[in-house]
C-alpha cells in the first residue's frame, strides 16, 4: 500500500495491484522520476488510505550523483505541512514517517544539484525492506 500511497512504478504512471502485492512482498521498489534541466515533480491521484500511518524510507539510487532537495506533500491533508522535506545525497538513507487522513494526494518536487537532465532512482521502501529488483534501474 505504501508505493501506491507515496509514489508510482518505474515509468511514474499509473499502479497495478499486482504491482503494490509485489512492493509489499519485497519490502519496497525502485521508483524513477525524469528531471529536467536539474528538476522533476510528480502528482499522484486521490487514494483512500482509512487514516492508517505509513512508515517506511527512500534512498536515492548511488547513480544519482550531488545533492537532492526533495520534497513530498499531501494534497489532500495540509500542503503547508511536507511529509518528507530532506536534502539527500546519493545513497544516503532517510526514514519518514506519516499519518494519513481518509485519503492521500502526494505531489513529489525535486531540485538537483546539476542544472542537467537525468532519471532520479529512488528506493522507496517499507521499514522492513532493503533495496531489491522491483523496478530496478
Amino acid at each position: 500500500m505504501l508505493g501506491l500511497l507515496l509514489a508510482t512504478p518505474a515509468d511514474a504512471r499509473s499502479q497495478t495491484m499486482d504491482q503494490v502485492f509485489r512492493f509489499m512482498q519485497e519490502g519496497g521498489a525502485w521508483l524513477s522520476l525524469d528531471i529536467v534541466d536539474g528538476r522533476g515533480s510528480f502528482k499522484g491521484h486521490r487514494v483512500p488510505t482509512l487514516g492508517m500511518s505509513l512508515a517506511g524510507w527512500f534512498q536515492v539510487a548511488d547513480a544519482n550523483r550531488g545533492e537532492w532537495s526533495i520534497r513530498v506533500v499531501d494534497l489532500a491533508g495540509d500542503p503547508e505541512e511536507p511529509v518528507i522535506e530532506v536534502e539527500a545525497a546519493s545513497g544516503q538513507r532517510i526514514p519518514f514517517a506519516y499519518d494519513a487522513g481518509a485519503t492521500v494526494e502526494m505531489q513529489v518536487d525535486v531540485e538537483w544539484s546539476e542544472p542537467a537532465d537525468t532519471v532520479l532512482w529512488i528506493w522507496l521502501g517499507t521499514l522492513a525492506g532493503e533495496p531489491g529488483t522491483v523496478g530496478r534501474p
